[in-house]
């Protein structure tokens, strides 16, 4: 069994993971979905849930604006099928080099 942790990640770290997890899901899912399966995946605590969902927040907005997703109805994340089927390190590359490209951070 995976040690849990409180450390919950930053919502940069999360770009490639919150990806990945939508791939997961079909493509699409809730933020609160998507929210536990961060919990999950990090292997962190309910205690961690508050400081989890903002960091997983900010990460889908970073994704929003840098070209992840398609046009939703609110509450509902829908990753670009340009991405459905790229391996966590292919995400966790383009996503870096995009988030740093456009918002101009890293």
């Amino acid at each position: 069994m995976l040690k849990q942790t409180s450390t919950v990640p930053g919502s940069h770290t999360l770009l490639p993971i919150v990806a990945l997890i939508l791939q997961k899901f079909g493509g699409k899912a809730t933020k609160n979905q998507i929210v536990f399966a961060v919990m999950s995946y990090c292997n962190l605590p309910y205690e961690s849930y508050d400081k989890a969902h903002n960091e997983t927040g900010w990460a889908g907005t970073y994704l929003r604006k840098i070209g992840f997703f398609k046009d939703s109805k609110r509450g509902e994340w829908v990753l670009k099928d340009d991405y459905m089927n790229k391996s966590f390190e292919e995400l966790k590359k383009i996503s870096y080099r995009l988030y740093d490209e456009r918002l101009g951070r890293i």
